[in-house]
């Protein structure tokens, strides 16, 4: 298909076209299924994001992280073992009975 802005053409037919296949995939129920997959996605993005910020804002995590990963990086520590001890410095100022 062709189509051109500038001397419009094709431009109607374009959007006919458009209009066709989002009622077809509503029809179908793809929609709205990819509406729910993406909502379900952003949900899990927020909560990564917020996770990793509190993380690496933490008291504990924050002072131990650079010497950690220098750690890593020069490998004095394997990395399992580097976020076990990070992961560890975290979970020490939850509350009992919360993980």
């Amino acid at each position: 298909m062709q189509i051109s802005a500038l001397k419009s053409q094709g431009i109607g037919e374009f959007w006919q076209r458009v209009q066709q296949f989002a009622a077809e995939r509503r029809a179908s129920g793809e929609f709205e299924r990819r509406r729910q997959r993406q909502a379900e996605a952003w949900m899990w993005d927020l909560i990564h994001a917020r996770l990793h910020a509190d993380f690496k804002h933490h008291p504990r995590v924050h002072a131990a992280l650079a010497g950690v990963t220098q750690d890593v990086a020069a490998a004095r520590i394997a990395p399992s073992s580097a976020a076990h001890t990070l992961l560890s410095l975290f979970a020490s100022d939850v509350p009992p009975g919360v993980s």
